[in-house]
């Protein structure tokens, strides 16, 4: 039996498939017969553009070809589409030449990759060369993980005139200590006025903001591992003119407060902001300090996506201004979500040095994976610092919700709260819009304040309580007493209860007092410090430690 890929070079070549069984042969004429020209067509334009290929061969990038291999007239009409043949293939090599002749003069997609494990299937120089010689109808270049002494040897090809290019991505190795990878300032001829995807990645890149590629007409922008001598004072002339941006990703490269500095940045003049007005998506990963200053000098639309991930710069620095400026980032991002109806905020924190917060517009459905507009921001600190402070941190990061709006509000911990004075919990206010509360472990038993504050949640109808204690820090003034003083004066439609313990007596009341209770899976509480032995010993035990059931 001929082997597929044998198979798929006999006929690129002109060849009649051979040694075939009479029912491979059958198949093959039921095909044919059963799709027309229009169909097959179709069938050519799917399946390049399907990553499942590549994660059965990822090495080998002609192995969707063997679709147009299937009979000669779908190779007949596989070779009258320059379109199909457009994305040039690379690896292995002798498909790069049949894809240049064959494509004509149709847009081309050039990805170049150098691996430093699988070396044999890195392109040969004479094969960049051939390929960049093409820049005249190239619509997308990917040149990725590019070691600098091969990139000198064709960084003059890039030189060439590219009228036709939509997508350019650079990315050098990111190790420290590498030779440098330089832009030409005349990258391209200069000729680069259909450029919309730009992304520049690698500790060793070097280039001008002046260069053409910094097109105006950019909408997708993309800066990774970029060194410190790159984006310190030129960043924000560079986006200024880039009023068609939609897309913004800049990760460990912003470097704009110095690293002597602790001081946290100050909001510079409204006129002196960037403003991208069609931004559509936002993703930020630095220190909280420089994620500060570039936030503070961007004006956004008030609704779009936002994803940041932001550290503490030094664990042996203060952590306050780092939780100061990350509440900040917090506070200028989502304040003017305040005006949309129903947001959902979410504050958790998961680990002893990890704080996520969520805010988005719930669907109709109640599918998170439908929601609109969302906010994800996680902050990280390097340093073992006392719980005190990330009690601290936790009620800083909430702060800067505008929790008045909040339709929808989660809190979970699984640190111990206690250390937050009573007052500071009533000082978020009083939660008029909040109708629906899920609290997860230690969150709870400092809540516990804001549901005792008059005038409080006056909307509330569901509350959802995950991992808590219902007796800690006592039984009198726990979750499960204080649920019981308010659900005389203002019942609930609905409680649920999930992986708690709480007394039974309790339930019961709870049962009395609101419409409908739900309580699932064994007693698993996070903590509950502080809680008596007499109360503790008053309640039942509860089954063995069970999963937490994450509420939604």
């Amino acid at each position: 039996m001929v082997e597929p890929k044998q198979e798929v070079i006999a006929l690129s070549e002109g060849q009649e498939p051979t040694d075939q069984s009479p029912e491979a042969n059958q198949t093959t004429a039921a095909i044919d017969d059963l799709l027309d020209d229009d169909v097959l067509r179709e069938v050519f334009l799917y399946f390049p553009a399907q990553a499942h290929w590549k994660a059965f061969h990822p090495h080998e990038e002609s192995t969707w070809l063997s679709i147009t291999h299937v009979s000669r007239r779908w190779r007949t009409l596989s070779l009258s589409m320059p379109t199909i043949w457009s994305q040039i293939i690379t690896t292995p090599a002798f498909w790069a030449p049949l894809c240049l002749e064959r494509s004509q003069n149709a847009p081309i997609k050039i990805h170049l990759e150098w691996r430093k494990l699988y070396t044999r299937w890195n392109p040969s120089d004479q094969l960049v060369a051939s390929v960049l010689g093409h820049l005249s109808h190239t619509r997308a270049l990917n040149l990725e993980s590019v070691p600098a002494p091969t990139y000198d040897r064709f960084v003059s090809l890039l030189k060439q005139p590219a009228d036709e290019l939509f997508e350019f991505h650079l990315q050098a190795e990111t190790a420290q200590g590498l030779q440098p990878l330089t832009i030409p300032g005349d990258i391209f001829a200069g000729r680069v006025r259909h450029l919309r995807d730009l992304a520049l990645e690698g500790l060793a890149l070097r280039f001008e903001w002046k260069s053409p590629i910094f097109s105006s007409s950019l909408t997708r922008l993309s800066l990774t591992e970029l060194s410190e001598r790159v984006c310190r004072s030129e960043l924000y002339a560079a986006l200024r003119p880039m009023s068609e941006l939609e897309h913004l990703r800049v990760a460990n490269a912003l470097h704009l407060v110095p690293s002597s500095s602790t001081a946290v940045p100050t909001l510079p003049p409204a006129g002196e902001r960037v403003t991208l007005p069609k931004l559509k998506r936002i993703s930020l990963e630095d220190h909280a300090l420089d994620v500060c200053d570039f936030v503070g000098h961007l004006s956004l639309p008030p609704l779009l996506t936002i994803y940041i991930k932001m550290a503490q710069r030094d664990e042996h620095e203060d952590a306050v201004p780092s939780v100061t400026a990350a509440a900040r980032v917090l506070s200028l991002l989502a304040t003017p979500r305040a005006s949309q109806p129903k947001q959902r905020c979410e504050v958790r924190h998961f680990k002893t040095d990890h704080f996520e917060v969520r805010m988005a517009t719930p669907a109709e459905n109640g599918d998170f994976r439908e929601e609109k507009d969302h906010l994800n921001i996680t902050f990280r600190w390097k340093a073992f610092n006392a719980r005190v402070e990330r009690a601290a941190a936790f009620l800083a990061i909430l702060g800067a919700l505008p929790l008045h709006a909040a339709h929808e509000l989660l809190l979970s911990s699984r640190d111990p709260l206690s250390s937050v004075p009573a007052q500071d919990w009533a000082a978020l206010g009083l939660f008029p819009s909040t109708e629906i509360v899920t609290l997860g472990g230690h969150a709870a038993y400092g809540f516990v304040h804001v549901l005792n504050t008059p005038g409080a949640l006056p909307r509330m109808r569901k509350l959802v309580a995950s991992n808590v204690h219902f007796a800690s820090p006592t039984r009198s003034e726990g979750l499960g007493a204080t649920l019981i003083q308010r659900l005389t004066e203002a019942p609930l439609e609905v409680l649920e209860i999930r992986s708690c313990n709480v007394a039974e007596e309790q339930v019961a009341t709870f049962r009395r007092l609101c419409d409908e209770v739900k309580r699932e899976g064994s007693a698993n509480t996070w903590g509950a410090v502080g809680t008596s032995v007499a109360a503790m010993v008053s309640e039942p035990a509860g089954p063995p430690a069970g999963a937490l059931d994450e509420a939604e």
